[in-house]
């Protein structure tokens, strides 16, 4: 209950208008999401996010899985 607690709290704090104007930059000038990063550091924060919510999805998946079927 404390990673799926933990995992909605990081949800409710992403910074989800950073993300919005990351991303209208990366179509407006055709980048990637690496070379996004390189050309408008302020999307930095975007990629943490993305990573940090990667290694939650994977805790919980891990989690999930030790979980007997019913």
């Amino acid at each position: 209950m404390v990673h799926l607690l933990s995992m909605l709290d990081f949800i409710q704090s992403l910074p989800f208008a950073q993300i919005a104007a990351a991303t209208a930059d990366a179509r407006r000038y055709k980048l990637s999401g690496h070379r996004l990063l390189e050309a408008i550091p302020e999307a930095m924060p975007v990629m943490e996010a993305y990573e940090d919510y990667q290694r939650r999805q994977t805790a919980l998946v891990a989690l999930a899985a030790r979980i007997p079927s019913p």
